[in-house]
């Protein structure tokens, strides 16, 4: 058995004040629908003017020293994806080897905790032991799988859980086990249970949505918010963060996690709150690179938003809450507990704004 320690680097400490943009186009959750519309005119101009200001803004001079040392480098799926020092997870060293900490994956931001997701690049054949053992280290009871195995006869994610049931299989320190697997509409759940030696055996489901393309947004909203919203019901009962992977863990993993966002944060608000889908995505790359690769994603992002907030509109109708034209204004009843802006970690534009130039 490997003897492992603590890594002697000091912790991660989160400080958004230092880590965001000044650049903010908040919209009115009531007023989305007309700045929707306006962004899809004239051939999705806007859209396009959004998303290249957006990567022309994306912080280019972050460290990614870890992901760099030759030790570490065939770990990492693609040269161009790597993760930012200042974010990155960092697994306990193995036989006093500095660089056994490594994994490709980052800490990302969510409604209420600076560290409610980790995004991470699918597992390759030679960290898959490095995959599990960051699920037992973070405690992390959610693993949400965004690509297929393959895709167009490429490889996109090595298969890194048993298939056979009741039939566990040590990775590394880690003994994986597979209990069930769940085929509900779109979308398919494994339950694994997970031990290491002589500790408590966890629970960890795997919630798997096939189909969904590279640098796409081939799927329907509905879908996709379905199956978020049975992600969420289970990451209230995690104790960890949610462990989110595509195949490179940037494009439609951070369009999972902007609409995870989202939903929550619509969900917590009233109508007259602010929504900034530009800032959101902005803040999502100081913490990992490329989050939200491609504009298709990025609109993709917008048009589920308003499959939310009409889900939410409609919700209060149902419920017999206030919406009415005043002729002047819509007023939407606010049936949720007023929002408190220093708690949220994106929307708010008092806390975020930075103390040196990005």
């Amino acid at each position: 058995m490997r003897r492992r320690r603590r890594s002697m680097a000091k912790p991660h400490k989160y400080v958004p004040s230092v880590k965001k943009t000044p650049a903010r186009r908040p919209i009115k959750l009531q007023d989305f629908k007309v700045h929707l519309d306006l962004l899809h005119s004239d051939s999705n101009l806007r859209f396009q003017e959004e998303f290249e200001d957006i990567q022309e803004r994306s912080p280019k001079g972050y460290s990614q020293d870890a992901a760099t040392t030759d030790a570490n480098k065939v770990k990492n799926r693609y040269v161009n994806i790597l993760p930012y020092d200042h974010t990155r997870v960092k697994l306990t060293t193995a036989d006093d080897d500095e660089t056994s900490d490594f994994i490709n994956a980052n800490y990302i931001p969510g409604f209420s905790s600076p560290r409610e997701y980790i995004a991470t690049q699918g597992p390759m054949t030679g960290t898959v032991d490095d995959f599990w053992r960051m699920i037992w280290e973070q405690k992390s009871g959610v693993i949400v799988m965004l690509s297929d195995l393959q895709e167009k006869g490429r490889p996109k994610v090595d298969l890194y859980w048993p298939t056979e049931p009741n039939s566990p299989v040590q990775y590394g320190d880690i003994v994986v086990e597979l209990k069930s697997t769940s085929t509900l509409n779109k979308y398919t759940i494994r339950d694994f249970i997970i031990s290491m030696e002589s500790q408590e055996k966890r629970k960890v489901l795997q919630f798997f949505i096939p189909g969904w393309e590279d640098y796409s947004a081939n799927l329907d909203s509905d879908d996709v918010l379905e199956f978020i919203q049975a992600v969420r019901q289970q990451a209230r009962t995690s104790r960890g963060p949610v462990t989110v992977h595509c195949s490179a863990g940037v494009g439609r993993t951070g369009t999972f996690i902007a609409l995870d966002f989202l939903m929550q944060y619509v969900n917590d608000n009233d109508l007259g709150a602010d929504v900034d889908i530009y800032n959101l995505v902005l803040n999502m790359r100081h913490n990992r690179p490329h989050m939200v690769q491609s504009e298709k994603q990025y609109i993709f992002i917008h048009d589920t938003l308003k499959v939310i907030i009409d889900k939410k509109i409609k919700s209060m109708q149902d419920d017999n809450n206030i919406y009415m034209n005043t002729g002047d204004d819509n007023i939407y009843a606010n049936t949720n507990p007023a929002f408190e802006p220093e708690e949220n970690l994106y929307m708010n534009t008092d806390t975020w704004k930075p103390t040196t130039s990005l």
